[in-house]
């Protein structure tokens, strides 16, 4: 597995943190405060590669570390009647980086944003339309109190495994067809990247 030890999104938080405790540490002597806080802080922001040994062409694959909280029967305008939603909750240590689920285009993007205590785009919620051959699905980022926001970013086509992105923490919705076959199951533990499922031809 190849690690690249920071996410990008992470980066304005670990270097300083982990450059002010080599600082004290080098005229001051060491610091274990800082020395934990640093590695809390690697930790949080932390960026691994994810291996698969079973890449299934028709199937979906899940874009981040989380737990699956719920699964349901929806109406949904985009993917259509008795839709699947399957919800995964990324709580604060799992890894955060998003992921593609699958070789696919990505449309209707569609992004709430709340810009009232920086002059940064802020993210309370996005959500997307991929399209992988002739089948759809639709997904729902949202973010928690916990986290700042949630980053994105905008591409119009992705292959499986591309970062996307990251979440601190807060809920991923997959919007799936009736047809789609889940592998997964409520309380089940995911990593970005393992299958959740597949669409049935």
């Amino acid at each position: 597995m190849k690690t690249r030890i920071i996410a990008k999104e992470g980066r304005c938080v670990v270097y300083p943190i982990v450059g002010f405790f080599l600082f004290i540490w080098v005229f001051f002597g060491f610091c274990w405060f800082l020395f934990l806080l640093s590695l809390v802080a690697v930790f949080l922001y932390r960026d691994l590669e994810r291996e698969n040994d079973s890449f299934n062409a028709n199937a979906l694959y899940s874009p981040i570390d989380a737990k699956i909280e719920k699964i349901d029967i929806i109406d949904d305008e985009n993917i259509g009647k008795d839709s699947v939603l399957l919800v995964l909750k990324k709580r604060w240590f799992d890894m955060g980086v998003l992921r593609a689920l699958a070789d696919s285009n990505i449309s209707n993007l569609n992004a709430i944003a709340d810009k009232s205590y920086t002059n940064k785009t802020i993210l309370e919620e996005l959500s997307f339309i991929g399209q992988k051959n002739n089948d759809i699905f639709r997904v729902v980022i949202k973010k928690d109190l916990c986290s700042k926001s949630v980053y994105f970013t905008d591409k119009s086509y992705v292959r499986y495994k591309d970062k996307m992105g990251f979440l601190f923490s807060g809920k991923v919705g997959i919007v799936l067809p009736s047809s789609f076959r889940l592998e997964v199951g409520v309380g089940d533990s995911v990593k970005a990247s393992s299958k959740i499922g597949y669409f049935v031809d």
